[in-house]
């Protein structure tokens, strides 16, 4: 996707996702409100920067190869440089997306720190979803297939993400599929940055509330547990992880080729 396109995908549903979640006010039913707007915030900086690299990965790969073969350079080189010369768009789209979407929703508009944490967790989940399509691409290796794959993917990334399953139930067998989940960690990190800032939360006259503050909402939600600085700890982990499996993937590529 070209930059243009990119930039103009990211205002435009930035725009359209800011109407939706106009000025939420915080309420009792404003907490599932707020909620669904981190993690749909969370999930669409995960697609739309996974997306696009299940494509171009597999495109780029027969040039590479061919001048592989030629002795310009290793395979390792043009991973190396691809990674790099994308590092800085991994964290200039986020800004750009989250800008005018943070002051629409009315997460805080006076409070900076809480705009780059949680803008730092979105932009850490972008670069964790392009190391995944690195990853994926490089080991299927065909563009007719990487989307497939990168769906599947994604698939139980987005169920065990902490919205639609609570973690306190998630099935010991399936531990592991939620320990590895970036978007679980992006929601968390910057779930935790928004309601560790709400010390109340209205509760009419008679009515029985289920939080009162924001870590009754983290608490509820179980999203509690570990820290934020553990949350982006992961993501840099995971996204490393996903990185480096796919350089060993494209080398194993590259050499079944030779």
């Amino acid at each position: 996707m070209t930059f243009n396109a990119r930039l103009a995908q990211s205002i435009i549903i930035s725009l359209f996702v800011g109407l939706i979640f106009f000025q939420l006010e915080l309420t009792q039913a404003g907490v599932q409100s707020f909620t669904g707007a981190i993690f749909f915030i969370v999930v669409d900086q995960f697609m739309s920067a996974a997306n696009p690299e299940f494509i171009s990965v597999p495109l780029e790969m027969p040039i590479m190869s061919r001048e592989y073969h030629s002795g310009l350079y290793h395979s390792w080189v043009w991973y190396l440089a691809k990674n790099l010369s994308e590092l800085g768009f991994q964290f200039f789209y986020p800004m750009v997306f989250f800008i005018p979407l943070y002051f629409m929703v009315g997460f805080g508009a006076s409070n900076a720190t809480l705009f780059f944490t949680m803008y730092l967790f979105l932009a850490l989940t972008q670069s964790a979803a392009i190391g995944l399509g690195y990853m994926v691409s490089c080991v299927a290796g065909r563009a007719e297939l990487t989307p497939i794959i990168g769906i599947l993917t994604i698939l139980p990334f987005l169920m065990f993400g902490g919205l639609f399953l609570n973690a306190d139930m998630i099935p010991v067998y399936f531990t592991w599929l939620e320990f590895l989940s970036p978007l679980k960690y992006g929601f968390r990190g910057a779930s935790r940055a928004f309601w560790n800032t709400i010390t109340d939360i209205p509760c009419p006259p008679g009515a029985v509330c289920n939080a009162r503050n924001g870590d009754d909402v983290l608490r509820n939600l179980a999203l509690d547990k570990g820290s934020m600085g553990g949350d982006a700890a992961f993501l840099i982990w995971i996204n490393a992880v996903f990185r480096l499996v796919g350089i060993a993937a494209l080398y194993l590529r590259i050499r079944a080729k030779h």
